[in-house]
């Protein structure tokens, strides 16, 4: 019997879409079977060769008369028209997603019963034999979602109601309690429905606003090396994605889930960050990363410098690996180009935003994330949270010493 991505490969490839035959899905580690899956190539790629073509009728997607359709955002508009319409905008996605949740366990519903009765049954085998549940923060163990709870400043339910991102009033969802807020509350789902819980992960995880793309959704996220672009998802008819660079023996293919082609158009690349990509892919991404901090007006790249890349006086402590900052000009991100981090510190804060961060740095030293994580049952919530507390503190003390207000 075929293994679920050779079996879906046979699939895909039977019913028009293309794979370039040098381009391989294996597990990034050959000996752990537990192991993310990736895309990587068995030979020297060129640049601007196609790797993948996807015709739209092998998505499994909402019928056009059901989605809702979103207005998009009035970028330049004050910040509280902004938020506005934010919260609007991310209350049709949540729609969408609720809609594209049911339908995939719908399509699960005819695969359980017969798998000949959905034409998607070698998509769907995947997803049930190699997508575990509890990857993201909205689905871990109430005993971790604690944890997240107080490392956001919220520890009571009146908290939790009220807050979004530390103390700030810029309404992002929390990275723990949105499925409950957007999705249970909103009437999408009953709060024990532990399968709906499951497909609604997977909406946000590997969904596409309002569709699922075999395929395309196993090239994973790294924005220090991506090495792929694509056309549009939402293309008329499909889309084909192509190497941006050599791509050499053995490399893994990578996308930038925060700075793909629809993520631009639908102006989400900008606000997202470290902190979105964990809640919504239940990962936190290697250096470079990027973080938001709408409220302080603070909108950073922190990255992974060598000793001899950067003076002493840039570093945060004296341990290796060390840090740097690079600031972007209000929420435009517009990129630094320069090395000697000069320019980047001009383009911080106008305002001295030490005491807003150094109160947050402050209260999660005072956790013990080592001796907090101990108790958890799944290693993967351990793994996750610990990474998660030691990127945030490391941000909070990078911004720190390398803030205006700092020098």
């Amino acid at each position: 019997m075929l293994s679920p991505t050779d079996a879906l490969l046979e699939w895909f490839r039977a019913n028009g879409g293309y794979l370039h035959e040098n381009v391989e899905i294996r597990r990034q580690n050959h000996e752990d079977s537990t192991s993310p899956y990736g895309v990587f190539a068995k030979s020297e790629l060129l640049k601007g060769e196609i790797v993948l073509k996807i015709p739209s009728s092998l998505y499994l997607q909402l019928d056009e008369e059901d989605i809702v359709p979103e207005a998009p955002l009035a970028w330049g508009t004050s910040r509280e028209v902004l938020i506005e319409e934010e919260e609007k905008a991310m209350d049709v996605h949540f729609q969408n997603t609720c809609k594209l949740a049911h339908l995939l366990r719908k399509e699960m519903e005819l695969y359980e019963k017969d798998p000949i009765l959905s034409k998607f049954a070698p998509f769907l085998r995947y997803l049930n034999e190699t997508q575990p549940r509890g990857q993201i923060p909205a689905t871990y163990s109430p005993a971790a979602k604690s944890i997240l709870r107080e490392m956001q400043g919220i520890k009571t339910e009146e908290e939790m109601a009220g807050k979004r991102w530390f103390s700030g009033k810029y309404h992002f969802h929390p990275v723990v309690d949105w499925i409950d807020e957007g999705f249970v509350q909103k009437g999408c789902m009953e709060e024990d429905d532990l399968d709906t819980y499951h497909t609604v992960m997977l909406a946000i995880q590997r969904g596409y606003d309002t569709e699922y793309i075999p395929i395309w959704d196993m090239l994973n996220h790294d924005n220090g090396r991506v090495n792929i672009d694509s056309t549009s998802v939402h293309e008329e008819g499909g889309f084909q994605a192509w190497t941006s660079e050599v791509v050499g023996i053995g490399q893994e293919l990578f996308v930038s889930y925060n700075y793909c082609r629809h993520c631009i158009e639908d102006g989400t690349c900008d606000i997202w960050g470290l902190p979105g990509i964990f809640r919504d892919f239940g990962f936190v991404e290697d250096y470079p990363q990027q973080w938001t901090f709408p409220d302080q007006d603070v909108f950073v790249l922190i990255e992974e410098v060598k000793d001899e890349e950067v003076p002493v006086q840039d570093t945060v402590d004296n341990d290796r690996p060390r840090y740097r900052a690079r600031y972007f000009q209000d929420a435009t991100f517009s990129p630094v180009d320069n090395d000697d981090n000069e320019s980047a510190k001009a383009l911080g804060p106008n305002t001295d935003i030490t005491p807003f961060f150094q109160v947050q740095l402050d209260r999660l030293s005072q956790m013990d994330i080592d001796e907090q994580v101990k108790g958890l049952t799944a290693e993967h919530e351990r793994y996750m949270i610990t990474r998660y507390y030691r990127s945030l503190v490391t941000a909070l003390k990078t911004i720190l010493l390398t803030s205006p207000s700092s020098q």
